[in-house]
C-alpha cells in the first residue's frame, strides 16, 4: 500500500525513536510547538517506504504545556492534510504509549500501549 506514515516522538524529555533511526535530534517536534521552526522542517525520511519521522527536538522546559497546546492542534492538522496515518509516541503516567491517529478520522482512533521492548529504556 502507498500509505504515507508519520512518526512522531512526543516523548520530549528523553526523545529516543531519533536514534533508532539514526537520525539527528537538532530540529523536532519542540522547534514547531515553541515556533521555532515550520512543519516541513521536521519531516525527517526513514529507510522504511512510506514511513517518515518527527524526533522530539531539544529538551523544552515546559514539555506537557507544548503538548496541550494549539500549536499541538496545529501540528496534528497540518500532519493529517500530509499523511494517512500519524503514530505519536509518548509517556503517559511512566508507560510508554502509542496514540495512533487516521487522518480519515477526526478523532483519535487507537490508544495502545507499545510492547517496552521495542525502545531501549522504555518502561
Amino acid at each position: 500500500s502507498n500509505r504515507k506514515v508519520l512518526l512522531v516522538d512526543a516523548d520530549m524529555r528523553k526523545p529516543r525513536l531519533h536514534s533508532i533511526f539514526k537520525k539527528r535530534n537538532i530540529v523536532g517536534l519542540s522547534n514547531f510547538l515553541s515556533e521555532q521552526a515550520k512543519f516541513d522542517e521536521l519531516i525527517k525520511d526513514t529507510k522504511i517506504e512510506n514511513l517518515f519521522l518527527v524526533s522530539g527536538g531539544p529538551h523544552p522546559p515546559n514539555p506537557s504545556e507544548l503538548l496541550s497546546s494549539h500549536k499541538m492542534q496545529e501540528f496534528i492538522h497540518k500532519a493529517k492534510e500530509k499523511f494517512d496515518f500519524i503514530l505519536i509516541w509518548l509517556i503517559i503516567e511512566g508507560k510508554s504509549t502509542f496514540l495512533i491517529l487516521n487522518a480519515s478520522i477526526r478523532t483519535p482512533s487507537t490508544l495502545k500501549r507499545i510492547t517496552p521492548s521495542i525502545f531501549p529504556g522504555s518502561k
